[in-house]
């Protein structure tokens, strides 16, 4: 037996996490290694996606698990119930690869959100020192990446890893540069910016751009100005959905505008065929054993046969029916208020309010731009949006902690 004091400074030396013995920690690494070397096995075969991105998922969860060290903190419902989805998405789509061969369901996402159940499984709040320096450097290397890429067409890389699928690491670094008050930071994180636009006009950029002007206004202004503010945001998407054919109209003559082709009618068919698939078992799906992606008819995709919806929710919904879409959509709605509402306490820690306010413009991008682009089922904006998650749950916890 413990005294009280004895308690609180093992918890605080992460001595009674539950992770502490080796035997537990060793079973959770091997265990969802063993998952990933056979994820990345049929990701090679297939070339959908990059080995390379399992194995540092591998990676992050095994210093993740190793990272269990700080205070004991309550657990939330809305990170329970994700956690339960996440649980229920992971074993049907598991199942799916290993007993019916399917490839191209949704465990990629899946896979990636189990460093939120590890999160909420250990109780614990993570420690912080140097997560800023360490987003600044990756925002800095990233934006480097893509000037040098795109514009002067350095081999470094694919210049594919820089259109607007992954805007949100702009995002993300612009957010950061701007609350932190680093000028030449944010000079380069714009400069990337113009660059990867010019050279592939999309939409995702405004989008995203967008839900960061909302994320550095939570940061700044008080709890009442940011009810303000998203009541005039929410008030701006009413608008656009009542006028949705000006809109529309409005998004043809953009495409012409800066020489894209206008893809609208492709991804309009794709949505029918998708929620024809989700129609046929609308509650639960298929509970993610079968696939989430559709076959394309008449070569409407050109050489790709088998594609995505290029809507994730509906994609989501096909694999877990309209209950585990509507429960995902909530949690995560909860999710960004209870952030909001955070960041509005002007009393926590400064570093903390950076990584939530940087980690949420993160998120809610991504799940913004989710609803034109197939990007959650993508590994490495699965592997981005899981660490976001954590990071902007664990600040939040360690605010809460401070305030109380």
């Amino acid at each position: 037996m413990y005294t009280t004091e004895e308690v609180h400074n093992k918890e605080t030396q992460g001595q009674l996490s539950g992770y502490s013995n080796g035997w537990p920690r060793a079973f959770w690494v091997i265990s969802f290694g063993a998952v990933c070397v056979f994820a990345s096995g049929i990701h090679y075969r297939y070339g959908i996606s990059p080995s390379l991105w399992y194995f540092a998922t591998f990676a992050t969860v095994t210093a993740m698990v190793n990272s269990f060290t700080g205070p004991a903190r309550r657990r939330s419902v809305d990170v329970t119930s994700l956690s339960f989805l996440v649980g229920w998405g992971l074993l049907g789509t598991v199942a799916g690869r290993i007993f019916y061969g399917q490839e191209g369901n949704a465990l990629p996402f899946f896979l990636a959100m189990v460093l939120v159940v590890l999160w909420w499984a250990s109780g614990r709040v993570l420690p912080v020192n140097g997560v800023v320096a360490l987003i600044r450097i990756l925002s800095a290397v990233y934006s480097v990446f893509a000037i040098l890429v795109v514009q002067f067409s350095v081999p470094l890389s694919s210049e594919g890893h820089f259109h607007h699928q992954t805007s949100f690491f702009l995002v993300a670094g612009a957010v950061l540069a701007t609350v932190t008050l680093r000028w030449l930071e944010l000079a380069l994180v714009m400069a990337a910016i113009i660059v990867t636009y010019l050279n592939y006009p999309a939409l995702s950029y405004l989008l995203g751009f967008a839900v960061a002007a909302i994320c550095i206004c939570a940061f700044y202004v008080n709890r009442a100005q940011m009810i303000l503010v998203l009541a005039a945001a929410v008030a701006i998407c009413s608008s656009i959905a009542m006028n949705i054919d000006l809109v529309l109209g409005s998004i043809s003559h953009y495409f012409t505008s800066v020489g894209k082709t206008d893809n609208s009618e492709t991804r309009e068919a794709l949505l029918e065929i998708g929620l024809r698939k989700f129609f046929d078992r609308p509650w639960f799906g298929s509970w993610f054993i079968e696939d989430i992606a559709i076959y394309a008819p008449g070569g409407i995709t050109g050489k790709f046969k088998y594609v995505p919806v290029h809507n994730d929710y509906l994609q989501l919904a096909i694999g877990g029916g309209i209950v585990f879409a509507a429960a995902f959509v909530a949690i995560m709605v909860i999710f960004l208020i209870r952030g909001v509402v955070t960041l509005s306490s002007r009393s926590a820690p400064t570093e903390d309010r950076v990584i939530l306010v940087t980690g949420m413009s993160a998120i809610a991008s991504i799940l913004v731009m989710c609803s034109v682009n197939p990007i959650l089922i993508d590994i490495r904006t699965a592997l981005f949006f899981s660490l976001s998650v954590v990071l902007s749950l664990n600040s939040m916890a360690r605010i809460e902690r401070a305030c109380s």
